[in-house]
């Protein structure tokens, strides 16, 4: 299994992008497409903690309707409550912590003006 695997597959029936995944490895220097068993357990964690608060920032509900001819195909989006978001920053939260790293919102003022 390949890095970029290991983190896509951090979030059951949810695809993050492949660039959101690049991010998280350049961050912490992890080659894309490495295997993931190579790559040191801290690096993984704290890239998988990234995909954590990514999941917790993500916008709920929305999907949609397409009609070609007299066909509709429906698709609905990823939908979270606000106890699934308290829980996945909880788990990013003590990824860090195991690593003595200090979390994304710890005495700072979170910038959420790219969600608007």
């Amino acid at each position: 299994m390949t890095i970029n695997q290991y983190l896509q597959a951090t979030l059951t029936n949810f695809t993050f992008s492949d660039v959101f995944i690049e991010k998280a490895l350049l961050k912490y220097g992890i080659t894309s497409g490495a295997d993931a068993a190579d790559i040191g357990e801290r690096e993984r964690d704290l890239s998988e903690a990234e995909m954590w608060d990514a999941a917790a920032g993500f916008i709920s509900g929305g999907g949609g309707l397409v009609k070609i001819d007299n066909r509709s195909v429906g698709n609905s989006s990823f939908s979270a409550t606000q106890s699934d978001r308290a829980a996945w920053r909880s788990k990013a939260d003590a990824l860090r912590a195991k690593w003595g790293e200090v979390s994304v919102d710890s005495g700072i003022i979170y910038d959420a003006s790219n969600l608007w």
